[in-house]
């Protein structure tokens, strides 16, 4: 930490990286940089001051992937204008109120709220990923959840054994996890052996052993 300045709303914390090399988003470390440019982060509100990390950070010339990208930084993600602490804060509360009651909660828009949360869902179920995750299945609950103020669902499926999210539909009815079923295939049904909904708007799906008439 470099310094801190009190201003009527705001607190801003001046940080340095101290380290010579540099690790490029898709993880290759190099010393190779393309120049340098200062850069803020909105971070968690300190009581009724808003809290802004800012840093001077440098372009990566990547021999990894090619590409000239900003040097990855402990406090927040790859390309991220939020912290870390801000962003898994906006979507812990996410999946308990609306989005427009998380943005009045946090002082940003909604607009903030619902790119940050598409960008960190987007990260977290990367087809590889989720492909894995299919494949180790055992134990599974199904949810749904309401957007747009009740009048859109989302189907949810959950992997008991790790607390992962991974499968995701719009829709809440027997459609929608008949989908699910279909995409684990016929060895993925097999490995299931307990299902636990709390659905409202679906009949019961299938037994993932039978098969149809």
């Amino acid at each position: 930490m470099e310094k801190v300045v009190f201003s009527a709303t705001q607190i801003l914390v001046s940080v340095r990286l101290r380290s010579r090399r540099l690790r490029c988003p898709c993880g290759h470390v190099g010393r190779a940089s393309y120049d340098r440019s200062q850069r803020s982060w909105r971070h968690l509100d300190l009581g009724r001051f808003k809290v802004v990390v800012r840093a001077q950070v440098r372009r990566v010339d990547c021999r990894g992937c090619g590409r000239v990208r900003t040097e990855q930084v402990p406090w927040a993600r790859p390309g991220a204008r939020h912290t870390r602490d801000f962003e898994d804060t906006a979507a812990w509360l996410v999946r308990r109120m609306s989005k427009a009651a998380v943005a009045t909660l946090l002082r940003t828009s909604w607009n903030t709220v619902d790119a940050l949360v598409r960008r960190l869902v987007a990260a977290h179920l990367d087809l590889p990923a989720t492909a894995d995750r299919l494949r180790q299945l055992a134990r599974i609950g199904v949810d749904e959840i309401a957007y747009r103020k009740g009048r859109k669902f989302l189907t949810i499926v959950t992997d008991h054994d790790t607390g992962h999210v991974v499968w995701i539909r719009e829709g809440r009815t027997q459609t929608a996890l008949i989908a699910f079923l279909d995409t684990l295939g016929a060895a993925g049904r097999q490995r299931i052996h307990a299902i636990s909904t709390s659905t409202s708007g679906a009949t019961p799906p299938p037994s993932p052993t039978s098969t149809p008439s």
